[in-house]
């Protein structure tokens, strides 16, 4: 599913045994494993209705990893847990699609006082690939996987911000906090594909 929530076609899906897109703080880097032990295990495009059928190898990994193309680039991958399979046959009924989005966020006083600010927001990590486990894709725990620590940005106070530009997914939930030199007030907002200005009082 797009993230609009409209079905994704002609999208090519990979499974493989390796992680293809690896990155470390939002920067691609080499791969860790040796080549001859890294395979691509099958591929296939969604039809008009955004499904696919695949037959693939099979391997002796606990993980495998599902990676979806656009334009031959890698959008985004997903971790699948080996217990998922059942006699060999694996069945997901919906893979969610997020994409980078460039957000502003306005903050906007409810007394008209444009105090000095202190702003601290908390968004989903870039680099996170979702767990599929036990019939749902869920973030996995920083224990299990660090790159899915949250994005921790602050904004200091000397710069005195009325508005700040953020690079995050969509969809996902972002948390705000702001500190006015006297009380601070946080806000979650649900981040979605189709809105890039958040206007945020406090």
């Amino acid at each position: 599913m797009e993230p609009d929530g409209s079905r994704a076609t002609d999208v090519e899906v990979v499974l493989s045994n390796y992680r293809i897109i690896n990155r470390l703080f939002s920067r691609d880097n080499a791969k860790f494993s040796e080549p001859d032990r890294d395979f691509i295990l099958g591929r296939a495009f969604t039809d008009d209705e955004g499904k696919i059928e695949m037959t693939a190898l099979s391997a002796t990994n606990s993980l495998f990893y599902l990676t979806i193309y656009r334009d031959d680039q890698p959008l985004q991958d997903y971790r699948i847990n080996k217990k998922s399979f059942t006699n060999l046959e694996l069945l997901i009924p919906e893979v969610p699609i997020k994409e980078e989005l460039d957000v502003i966020l306005v903050f906007q006083s409810s007394t008209g006082v444009n105090n000095d600010l202190d702003i601290q927001i908390v968004a989903e990590s870039m680099d996170c690939p979702l767990l599929y486990e036990n019939g749902t894709f869920q973030l996995p725990s920083s224990i299990e996987s660090f790159e899915c620590n949250p994005q921790f940005i602050g904004v200091p106070a000397s710069e005195n911000p009325q508005q700040a530009p953020v690079t995050t997914l969509a969809p996902s939930q972002m948390e705000v906090s702001i500190f006015n030199g006297t009380s601070t007030t946080t806000s979650t907002i649900q981040i979605d594909a189709n809105t890039q200005t958040y206007v945020i009082n406090y």
